[in-house]
């Protein structure tokens, strides 16, 4: 069986890319400048409108799952202009959160930089940067004019760093 082209070659892929670089970095460093500490949840509704910033460009269906004294899990649903049959799944689930173990002041200790191509600051790697990369992919298909396979839902939780407690019933049931 001959492999599928891919729609887009890796060159032209690649170099869109290195287009994003520096504003993937901005909006990397608008995340992590907004400390979001797990149960603050008037930090981490305001971060939700953040993160949601950073999707609206595309687009999505979005449902706000407000929890007192939690925060806002943020749903983002992406569907394809038309929707084929797959062999793997009829839609996608894509999970992330934006609460940190970090407190508060972390920032002032640990400022949001970059240094020889690497992040650092609170909540960098877990995990604002799967943030911005997530809603990169989704915009460098849509620039590209790469249409999703199947429909796709971006969940944003605001309370995995303590065990998922409020979300894991809507992380099962989107996962269903």
């Amino acid at each position: 069986m001959k492999a599928k082209e891919p729609p887009v070659s890796p060159a032209r892929l690649a170099t869109h890319a290195e287009t994003l670089a520096s504003e993937m970095a901005d909006d990397l460093r608008a995340l992590v400048e907004h400390e979001s500490p797990t149960g603050d949840d008037a930090r981490l509704d305001r971060l939700a409108e953040i993160v949601f910033d950073l999707f609206a460009p595309l687009g999505p269906d979005t449902v706000r799952h407000r929890i007192e004294g939690v925060g806002t899990h943020l749903e983002l649903r992406f569907v394809p202009s038309e929707v084929g049959e797959s062999p793997i799944a009829s839609s996608a689930l894509v999970l992330g959160h934006m609460d940190t173990v970090h407190p508060v002041g972390t920032l002032e200790r640990n400022p949001f930089r970059i240094e020889q191509g690497r992040a650092y600051g609170p909540g960098t790697q877990d995990m604002k940067a799967g943030l911005v990369i997530v809603a990169y992919a989704l915009r460098t298909l849509r620039a590209l004019d790469i249409d999703l396979p199947r429909p796709v839902t971006v969940l944003v939780t605001a309370d995995e760093e303590a065990g998922s407690p409020t979300s894991k019933s809507l992380i099962e049931h989107l996962a269903t």
